[in-house]
């Protein structure tokens, strides 16, 4: 056991994202206080420097909990591996985002309004087609400026099918995206080929217990029944199998897909590299981005002028240089700041600080079998976060999937005047990513970066800036119609009002349902 003990100023938050999840204990979904989706060990200090754990093996972290002058973190391993970049906050964290990687700039069309569509348990594909014509039609007959749309269930769909309603949503300029996991299984929701789980099995690509047989758990809809198991893609054959059935999606004509999973290596897990789920837990979910990477890159080279995009969810230090973007998991549907509309802000900042500026929400949230149906409110606000945030996208819950038209005239016409504004910041939004992919400093900046000496800056942690010239304050409490907003140095002006702002100040600013408060400096365009 290694450890660090060190002396230090105020901490930026600890890239450790908790989205708990519930479920019993042989449930491989992240549960309970120490689960995570995607974690970064790293942080930027107000004393002038960061720190970036720079190994897979499990950590322990103390910060500002057992001393407020120090923080504290043990790893389970007989070496300490770490990297500290010095100087002010911008240099800190360029540098340790060039250590960790960063995302690419996405094609323009995954900067767009993305809808996905989710099947209900007992569909039928027949009847999964029908659904996703009408969303289709939908999209159309309302006028809603979508460029990407996902058929989660698209292995229900008869290939034939699946190509002709590829080429109908092309026709409208809407790019289609697929879905791929970190595992094959017999899943009673039909997300992944029980063919392939039955091949992968047969052959040994999967991880295995110590005697060699095939580790066989639960799937992930186990309720429903269903038996999976881990890709390893530490056996070569394995990997280059894997690899084949992402270019087989993109062969169809897809322009790309979630990557989904990754968090379910087990401690006695074994892999082909001769490592246990104890060491290959945070090591895993890189493994699998970087195959997947690996695929897209060669399909682009060998299909000129085809670019796809992909977003994943698990991840850890070294995955982010091969991911397109990534979303926080299972969110809840709700405003709690567990894992509900209020953790996503924070969460996106987080992210951004270490380079993985590709954050993208499901828009209402997921999670509902506790928190019950996204009800209008939260669907509204929650589009007003997405839609200046790097991806917007709307998913859908546990119990199917939620559309703007689902829910009443107010928010079909407030959705898409957020998709519009969507339409017209895709230019700003490409070009400071670019600048972030370049420089390190965050797409989504937090303000404090804007007033790195300001207190008050640090605490803002629910808006942001895109470059030095836009500030986003979405609404993220329930019943709230009006909130208070940190504003950086500087004059602001508020989109469509009179007047303006002088900062560094706060001011209370009024924020009704089908507002989203956001501000550009002044004698700037704004969108």
């Amino acid at each position: 056991m290694q450890e660090a003990n060190v002396g230090a100023g105020p901490l930026a938050p600890v890239f450790n994202v908790l989205m708990a999840s519930s479920g019993g204990p042989h449930y491989l979904f992240p549960g309970g206080p120490r689960a995570a989706y995607y974690v970064q060990p790293q942080f930027t200090s107000t004393a002038g420097y960061g720190f970036l754990l720079a190994q897979t093996e499990l950590a322990d972290w103390h910060l500002d909990s057992d001393r407020p002058d120090a923080w504290h973190v043990n790893v389970a391993a007989a070496h300490l591996d770490y990297e500290v970049a010095v100087g002010d906050p911008g240099q800190v964290i360029s540098a340790l985002s060039a250590a960790n990687g960063r995302h690419r700039v996405p094609p323009a069309w995954a900067l767009g309004t993305q809808l996905d569509r989710r099947i209900v348990t007992g569909q039928t594909g027949a009847d999964y087609a029908e659904v996703v014509r009408s969303d289709l039609a939908n999209i159309v007959a309302y006028n809603l400026p979508v460029t990407a749309y996902r058929p989660e269930a698209w292995l229900t769909l008869d290939p034939a099918v699946l190509r002709q309603l590829i080429s109908e949503f092309g026709s409208h300029g809407i790019h289609v995206l697929l879905y791929t996991r970190s595992f094959v299984s017999m899943d009673p929701l039909r997300n992944t080929s029980p063919a392939d789980y039955r091949y992968a099995v047969a052959n040994n690509y999967v991880a295995t217990h110590a005697n060699g047989k095939p580790y066989i758990v639960g799937s992930p809809n186990q309720a429903l029944g269903g038996q999976a198991a881990v890709i390893d893609f530490t056996n070569p054959a394995a990997k280059a199998w894997f690899q084949h059935t992402v270019t087989e999606q993109l062969e169809i004509g897809a322009d790309g897909f979630m990557s989904d999973f990754g968090e379910q290596t087990l401690p006695d897990m074994y892999f082909a590299n001769g490592q246990t789920g104890a060491t290959m837990h945070n090591a895993y979910p890189a493994l699998y981005q970087q195959a997947v990477r690996e695929a897209v890159d060669s399909f682009e080279q060998s299909h000129p002028g085809r670019h796809i995009w992909f977003y994943n969810r698990a991840g850890y230090t070294g995955s982010t240089g091969y991911e397109g973007g990534n979303f926080p998991g299972d969110e809840s549907t709700d405003f709690s700041v567990a894992s509900g509309l209020a953790a996503l802000i924070p969460d996106m900042l987080n992210r951004g600080l270490a380079g993985a500026y590709g954050y993208g929400t499901d828009i209402g949230g997921y999670q509902d079998l506790l928190a019950g149906p996204t009800p209008k409110e939260l669907f509204v606000r929650w589009s007003e976060m997405a839609a200046l945030s790097p991806i917007m996208r709307v998913h859908g819950a546990h119990s199917g999937t939620h559309m703007p038209w689902d829910y009443d005239q107010e928010t079909l016409d407030t959705f898409r005047q957020l998709a519009e504004l969507r339409q017209r910041a895709i230019p700003m939004i490409s070009a400071t990513w670019a600048t972030a992919t370049s420089s390190g400093v965050p797409l989504s900046r937090p303000v404090w970066l804007a007033a790195p000496n300001d207190p008050q800056a640090w605490a803002a942690d629910q808006e942001w800036m895109i470059g030095s010239d836009v500030l986003v304050a979405p609404v993220v409490t329930q019943g709230a119609t009006s909130r208070k907003v940190y504003f950086p140095p500087g004059c602001w002006k508020r989109q469509g009002s009179e007047g303006s702002y002088s900062g560094p100040s706060e001011a209370t600013v009024a924020a009704p349902l089908a507002d989203l408060p956001y501000f550009s400096r002044c004698g700037t365009a704004g969108f």
